[in-house]
């Protein structure tokens, strides 16, 4: 037990804790809602635990297993559609709620899948058949499989984050150039399809992320806003809770997915730089731990 301890990268635990106590930190100034942060110290305390547990997991292991765990997040993301039905939030089918506790499969589904893509290309690296044609759409059509419910969810944004975890787990395995040639090609060509087919507010979202300025009184407004509260914040901030962005309230969804821009308000360029220089050294360990499962 003992070595087992010191064997561990305590880089990545320091950071991880510094980062869930910072967020918990900054969403006690974006939201006065007890309720929400009631919800994140639960989740953060969870956390360690899980972080604890894994630590003292061998995860070659568990690769033999990559198959159930595929299953389970199959499992996952077929659930919502019978007991998610009717239960919207901003537009996404992707909840499923017990009472007054609501929860999102596809966030577990998440961990899963990266799991099982990481267990998979390492299973065909040893066995040297990663550029294999056949294999290669085998593998291809399950995740394109998990990818397409979360789509069906009309959760967008996490279905892109699986397709990048795919994408760069694929091109950190070594898979041939001609095939993220044709990928490249494919995408391209794809473009126009996709583009008809999405909805009204998702073209929105992107016209407005390529020129912020174009609506600013409504699809531009949130986006508008955050570059405020960020530039607001000048080099050392506003000081805590006492950004007039975060204050007033000007920013709808502030405690979600624009938090970014209440760290800026309130620490400026200096304590945005530091959160940002700890991810970056936590995504490098995260990499280092990566190549060392797939290698």
């Amino acid at each position: 037990m003992k070595k087992h301890i010191l064997s561990l990268d305590f880089i990545i635990v320091i950071i991880t804790s510094v980062l869930m106590s910072a967020g918990y930190f900054i969403l006690s100034s974006a939201t006065a809602d007890t309720k929400r942060l009631t919800i994140q110290a639960i989740s953060v305390m969870l956390g360690r635990v899980l972080m604890i547990v894994c630590a003292f997991w061998d995860f070659k292991s568990v690769k033999e297993n990559k198959n159930y765990i595929y299953l389970l997040a199959l499992f996952l993301l077929l659930l919502v559609f019978p007991f998610g039905i009717g239960k919207e939030d901003k537009g996404a089918l992707s909840w499923i709620r017990f009472g007054g506790i609501g929860f999102q499969p596809s966030e577990f589904a998440k961990l899963l899948f990266s799991l099982y893509i990481s267990f998979e290309l390492t299973d065909k690296i040893e066995q040297k058949t990663l550029n294999k044609p056949k294999e290669l759409l085998l593998f291809l059509l399950k995740c394109g499989l998990l990818i397409g419910l979360v789509i069906l969810q009309n959760d967008t944004g996490t279905a892109l984050v699986f397709v990048f975890m795919l994408v760069v787990t694929l091109f950190v395995s070594g898979i041939d150039f001609k095939y993220i040639a044709i990928g490249c090609l494919i995408f391209l060509i794809s473009l126009p399809l996709v583009w008809f087919f999405l909805s009204g507010y998702q073209k929105d979202r992107i016209l407005v992320f390529f020129n912020p300025d174009s609506d600013l009184s409504d699809s531009g407004y949130q986006v508008y806003l955050s570059k405020l509260a960020l530039s607001s914040g000048g080099i050392f901030g506003n000081g805590y809770k006492n950004g007039a962005v975060n204050a007033l309230s000007y920013l709808p969804e502030k405690e979600t997915d624009f938090i970014f821009p209440i760290i800026g308000e309130e620490f400026g360029l200096f304590g945005t730089l530091i959160i940002l220089l700890l991810f970056f050294v936590f995504i490098l360990k995260i990499r280092n731990i990566f190549v060392y499962i797939i290698f």
